[in-house]
């Protein structure tokens, strides 16, 4: 058998007491369990959602899931639940940029205007500043997002009118924010590969980690199990297109599908790990953002890349534990607070077998 050496690289620096890992590891999860809001791990955040799931993957393909409340009246809510993933397509699109980069599709240090016509400033910007929020782009101003949520996007040129006329909101080489960027990203990966960005992501990433449930946003629609509102009082959600978001967030998928895509990723079945370990350098000295990943530690120092996501019927999580390749997802179906702090407490959680 095949195996990898999980030796990602933290900052400037290589992890130590890395781990090796089955790159035929599977990340199916076992049957999930419907726990009571005291015992599941979820119960921090049960009150906040409609429904809340977990998944674990374990460096040797075992798996742990829970869930707890519903997906739709009378629905039980599970780790096979599929929800609005919003920016946890940010790390998917980032490992597509790297695989065509590791191909010769693209450069990230090429400006991009060498790749597709894209009018001043922005021709001159690099698919490293944009995958690591360095380009200067800005982000969705108040209430924007949702404004541009009531049209399609058939193609990702379609996306660019709605930012790619205005000046940088930040100077280039510093970390700032942008969903924006990321749909630029998708523009750019589409154009060199000469076909259509869902298509290619599908087949590049999804197909390979096992994402059966993995899909983009078609057209106007309520996010799949989304419910709006707070604190118990909730209702189904309503109408909206994220399509125009793309590789920055037009994604719906399970607990399940975003834990097999972070363990495709740790166990080299993706990507060999050498490749990899880019994605987990920010090109900002001393930043905490690489290539879509957020960089950072547990609280025994372990170093760890992870990412978050929420809008209108969904909140998502990813983490995983770059010295053990251990995998959390975690994904509800309200925008409610973050999942990043259940995450991290899943990931570090022991489970019966």
């Amino acid at each position: 058998m095949n195996r990898f050496s999980l030796c990602f690289a933290y900052g400037a620096l290589a992890v130590a007491g890395c781990a090796t890992l089955a790159a035929t590891a599977d990340a199916s999860a076992q049957p999930p369990a419907q726990l009571s809001a005291a015992q599941s791990p979820l119960a921090s955040v049960a009150a906040d959602f409609a429904g809340v799931a977990y998944v674990v993957v374990e460096p040797d393909s075992r798996s742990h899931s829970g869930a707890i409340g519903i997906a739709a009246p009378g629905v039980p809510f599970s780790a096979d639940t599929p929800v609005a993933l919003y920016s946890v397509a940010k790390p998917m699109t980032a490992t597509l940029a790297v695989l065509l980069a590791s191909e010769g599709v693209v450069d990230f240090d090429r400006p991009i205007g060498s790749i597709t016509t894209i009018t001043a400033p922005w021709d001159q910007v690099t698919l490293r500043e944009l995958l690591s929020h360095s380009s200067g782009m800005r982000h969705y101003r108040e209430g924007e997002w949702l404004r541009l949520s009531r049209h399609h996007c058939a193609r990702t040129e379609d996306a660019l009118a709605d930012f790619i006329a205005d000046p940088p909101a930040a100077a280039r080489h510093t970390f700032s924010y942008s969903t924006f960027g990321y749909v630029l990203v998708s523009h750019v990966l589409a154009s060199a590969a000469h076909q259509d960005f869902p298509s290619l992501i599908a087949r590049r990433i999804f197909e390979p980690s096992g994402m059966r449930a993995t899909l983009w946003t078609q057209g106007a629609a309520p996010p799949p199990s989304g419910f709006e509102g707070s604190r118990g009082h909730f209702r189904p959600a309503r109408p909206i297109d994220n399509s125009c978001k793309f590789g920055a967030g037009a994604v719906t998928g399970s607990a399940t599908d975003l834990a097999r895509f972070g363990a495709a990723l740790a166990s080299g079945r993706l990507m060999p790990v050498d490749t990899a370990r880019q994605m987990l350098v920010s090109p900002i000295a001393g930043g905490t953002y690489g290539l879509g990943w957020g960089l950072g530690t547990l609280a025994d120092g372990t170093p760890i890349a992870s990412h978050t996501g929420s809008g209108l019927g969904g909140t998502s999580a990813i983490i995983i534990n770059l010295r053990s390749g251990r995998v959390a997802a975690v994904v509800g179906n309200v925008d409610g607070p973050s999942l990043g702090a259940v995450a991290r407490d899943v990931l570090t959680r022991e489970f019966p077998d």
